[in-house]
């Protein structure tokens, strides 16, 4: 179980999950679930959700399918493939294969990002969420994402949404992964301290904006409008300060 989402901005993609891996009444280990194959055509780069070792399995497949087709017969390879791996497990078995993919296809410049569910291949617009926290990830994200919005204005707004849901979400939890994939070619994360600052404000915020919420004094409520306007110059700084590393 997990969540993961990709979001359509102005200057690329943005992918994010969080890494936590759950046996249910057992065991909870921490596991990067976005992976990237920037070396191979097409440059892939998958997050998935469900079965870790059904997913990595059929991630391994369709990358192979990836890498040996041109652009004009790509899409086409893909659903092929994910028909073929859901048509090979037994029927009282069978898992359902989730993942989002983000594809480079010369010559458009943009880079693309699409939806696999099962037999399904289709190209996402805009956003979407998977995994066991989908509705929450969704439901915190809906009143803050524009498709105008950049990489890095997005990259807050998913440090916000992931830590929400990593509260709340049961089987979802451990360190955010936030992945830039830039229209240009270039490739950035936020780095993992720079997502616990982000956090840390964030939580910050939250708890001076319950006292100008539901304050009925004017005192008080003065009181926490001064601290709530300190928090959020706070936050907005540590945003301008966030760094991002550019995988190479």
């Amino acid at each position: 179980m997990t969540i993961a989402a990709g979001f359509r901005c102005s200057d690329g993609v943005l992918l994010c999950a969080d890494s936590q891996l759950t046996i249910p009444q057992y065991l909870k280990m921490g596991e990067a679930k976005i992976i990237s194959m920037a070396g191979i055509p097409h440059s892939p780069c998958f997050v998935y959700a469900g079965d870790v070792y059904f997913s990595k399995d059929s991630i391994h497949r369709l990358a192979t399918v990836i890498g040996r087709s041109d652009t004009q017969v790509l899409t086409e390879a893909v659903r092929r493939k994910c028909r073929a791996i859901y048509r090979e497990q037994a029927g009282g078995d069978r898992n359902t294969l989730e993942l989002l993919l983000t594809l480079r296809r010369p010559p458009v410049a943009a880079i693309q990002l699409w939806h696999i569910c099962g037999t399904a291949f289709h190209p996402v617009q805009d956003a979407i969420c998977i995994g066991a926290g989908m509705d929450m990830m969704h439901a915190l994200t809906t009143k803050l994402y524009r498709s105008s919005m950049t990489l890095r204005e997005a990259s807050y707004m998913a440090a916000y949404a992931l830590s929400e849901t990593k509260e709340y979400v049961d089987s979802v939890g451990k360190n955010s992964l936030i992945y830039l994939l830039f229209d240009s070619g270039k490739r950035a994360v936020v780095v993992h301290e720079e997502i616990q600052e982000l956090e840390r404000s964030f939580e910050k915020f939250w708890e001076s904006s319950v006292s100008v919420l539901i304050q009925r004094e004017r005192l008080d409520f003065i009181e926490g409008l001064g601290r709530l306007t300190n928090q959020l110059k706070e936050a907005y700084e540590k945003r301008v300060a966030c760094d991002l590393y550019y995988l190479p």
